[in-house]
């Protein structure tokens, strides 16, 4: 990953993470500033609430005590004041305000008291002899000072609690009586009770004396106020209730919890996510531009390097590396230890990788090395280098292994500004290494500008002619035995408009370079479906073809593609045979296998050509699913003078014979040679002796011919 990506994608996650952090501080914030405004509002209210109702409270009873104080001074020298007081009581609602009742005490003896029937104890009592010291107290406090004097909650002489607001009444300075205002102290309870709710709570004293309430603590007081009536001196104290303070406090504190917890939550989860998205964007990173067996940068990481070195024009040199013989080392001895000996060479690699070497793998057994050094000899220099790395052999399982590489190098800008003619000139240059086998590397040069422009003026003449222009020959397949025909070889011809022959195998390597090799065989085996018909109609004689298919074409398409084509064409599958050159070899061995395997499932017959061009024949001949093998021309024109080759074609033959495998020799040309291969017992020929691979009208002339 650059570090321009990993900068940017931080700070896009700070970003988010930075706008998170400020919302959620803004959203406690407006929750905490509403939440606290609403609570206040509500206190605030149920304070102003209490506050009225005690006033209204106090203002009835100061109300009612300034009314008796009138009553008795209008009853002064009456001699009604018994009825009168009732009337009085009745008039101030006495009972529903909770009054046990009203009594005036004539020298302090109480004289008249309503309602009287209720309080008949207490008539003729003499305050000023009380037994209670509180009681006297009182009466002595009010003739004193001539202000309401209130004590109690106290028990009554006629039974009952209640509370007692008494003052002194004096006409023209002369003690008259005392007025006596005596309160249940259960209605008392119940009016304050009603000053109570779930938010405020009422607390009355009187000094440090607690008169109604419960204790509380200052942090929960709203208000504080005197309530002075003459003598009385009380404090209402409103405080908030203590529980639904907690509450709040409780539900203000679990919601910043809360919120704490799922903010600290998603700022952790989202660092996982990021983490874990970061990791995926690197695996997917690295997937994409490291190879997955070596760990060596791969086509995609090259392709970015090149691009920014050009865009710098900064000189280099391009090495384009293909491993020697390494195709022979997989197929003999299996992927694994073809695998592990690619890994064994790379890590060789990582150790070489600095600031002027990069090594990337381009695919298969084929590496690019870029060095960023302007001169030649300093190219050389990496070079020996890397070389220098193949001269310890590579352990496997006991056994040492020798790495042997061709490199063919070309120079940025002097050999191609772009990366693909780039590795095109390193390649030519690489296969040429190859061919001379005395030098391990070489600079591309003049000379291979002439090769080059050859290739691409025999791409461009190529390029000119469309899949029809192809014609299919065959070429006769005879049994070595009888000399009859069995069959026909199907063959790509391609000739120009002078109509000379096309060198087909250059053709082919274009056809595969541009992805295209799969319509060059399926024209050919179409091809080879129409002369089936054509023969068999016209002859009587069900001839057996065979055809090439490139590695490239062998896939799930193809299989397909010939499943379809066996229903539409209304061939018989077993009569053709599907030829796999050897020489070529296969990407994924496993993989192929199991295609061909459908293949013969479907019907057809599946034959190894040009056997013995390679080095993995006898590997090939157990796995894959063959019913024939065809022997190189090759072999057979040396078998006379080279004795390898002579034992060479004896062994296949005992080898096929034990796994009931036919053989086919190609390139028969004298017959000595056909002698030859009757005497070992090989089953059918293909060659010039018999004839040369022919167009289908001359077929048609030869078989008239022939019969």
């Amino acid at each position: 990953m650059k570090k321009s990506d990993l900068f940017t994608r931080n700070r896009l996650y700070i970003t988010v993470l930075t706008m998170g952090t400020i919302l959620w501080f803004v959203t406690i914030f407006l929750y905490v500033s509403a939440s606290s405004k609403s609570h206040d509002q509500l206190v605030n209210l149920e304070k102003l609430r209490a506050e009225d109702f005690y006033i209204k409270v106090l203002n009835d009873i100061t109300a009612d005590i300034e009314k008796l104080e009138i009553f008795t001074n209008s009853t002064i020298g009456n001699i009604d004041i018994q009825e009168r007081l009732e009337v009085f009581y009745d008039e101030i609602d006495g009972e529903n305000k909770g009054i046990v009742n009203v009594s005036i005490a004539i020298d302090g003896i109480q004289t008249y008291v309503s309602p009287y029937d209720a309080n008949l104890s207490v008539v003729g009592h003499n305050l000023y002899t009380d037994e209670r010291d509180f009681v006297r107290a009182s009466v002595f406090v009010t003739i004193i000072s001539g202000e309401i004097e209130i004590s109690g909650p106290y028990e009554l002489r006629q039974g009952g609690e209640a509370v007692v607001l008494r003052k002194a009444v004096y006409i023209n300075d002369v003690l008259y009586g005392i007025m006596n205002y005596v309160i249940d102290n259960d209605y008392i309870q119940t009016e304050f009770d009603k000053l109570e709710s779930d938010i405020v709570h009422v607390v009355i004293q009187d000094g440090e004396t607690l008169i109604y309430g419960s204790h509380y603590h200052k942090s929960y007081v709203l208000s504080n106020r005197e309530l002075k009536v003459d003598g009385l001196d009380w404090d209402i104290i409103i405080c908030e209730n203590e529980a639904y303070k907690n509450n709040y406090l409780i539900t203000t504190s679990v919601f910043g919890v809360i919120s704490v917890v799922i903010y600290l939550t998603s700022v952790f989860l989202g660092y996982i996510y990021y983490r874990k998205n970061n990791q995926l964007f690197e695996s997917i990173t690295r997937l994409n531009n490291y190879d997955s067996l070596t760990g060596l940068p791969n086509r995609v990481f090259l392709s970015k390097h090149i691009e920014e070195l050009i865009a710098k024009k900064e000189p280099f040199f391009l090495g384009f590396g293909d491993l020697n013989n390494f195709k022979n080392l997989n197929d003999i001895l299996g992927h694994t230890i073809g695998d592990r000996y690619l890994k064994d060479i790379s890590n060789r690699f990582h150790e070489l990788s600095n600031d002027y070497l990069s090594i990337y793998r381009w695919g298969g057994d084929e590496f690019i090395f870029v060095i960023k050094k302007q001169f030649r000899h300093e190219a050389v220099m990496e070079m020996e280098k890397i070389y220098e790395t193949f001269k310890d052999p590579i352990e496997l399982y006991g056994n040492d292994y020798y790495v042997s590489m061709s490199t063919g190098l070309v120079n940025y800008p002097a050999h191609g500004i772009v990366l693909d003619d780039l590795i095109k000139r390193a390649d030519i240059v690489m296969y040429d290494v190859k061919k001379n086998k005395q030098i391990r590397y070489s600079f591309f040069e003049d000379k291979y500008l002439n090769n080059l422009q050859r290739e691409v003026d025999f791409e461009n003449k190529v390029n000119q002619y469309t899949i029809d222009d192809f014609e299919v020959y065959l070429q006769p397949i005879v049994d070595v035995k009888s000399g009859i025909i069995k069959g026909f070889e199907a063959l790509t011809r391609l000739f120009d408009k002078e109509g000379n022959l096309i060198d087909i195998s250059e053709i082919i390597k274009i056809y595969e370079r541009k992805g295209q090799i799969h319509l060059l065989d399926k024209n050919t085996f179409e091809k080879a479906c129409e002369y089936y018909h054509e023969l068999m109609d016209k002859y009587d004689t069900e001839f057996s073809f065979s055809f090439n298919i490139s590695p490239l074409t062998l896939t799930n398409e193809l299989v397909s593609y010939l499943r379809n084509y066996v229903k539409k064409s209304k061939i018989n599958p077993s009569k053709f045979v599907i030829e796999i050159i050897e020489t070529t070899g296969f990407k994924n061995i496993d993989d192929s296998i199991d295609l061909l395997n459908r293949i013969k499932e479907v019907g057809f017959t599946i034959a190894m050509d040009d056997f013995g061009m390679g080095y993995s024949s006898l590997s090939y001949i157990t796995r894959l699913p063959l019913s024939a093998i065809k022997i190189d021309r090759k072999f057979i024109h040396n078998y006379a003078t080279n004795e390898f080759d002579r034992l060479l074609i004896l062994t296949v033959k005992e080898i096929s014979n034990s796994l009931n495998l036919e053989i086919i020799v190609e390139g028969i040309e004298t017959p000595q040679q056909l002698d030859f291969i009757k005497q070992i017992g090989c089953h059918y020929y293909q060659g010039y002796y018999h004839s040369k691979p022919m167009s289908i009208s001359k077929i048609h002339e030869f078989l008239s011919k022939y019969n």
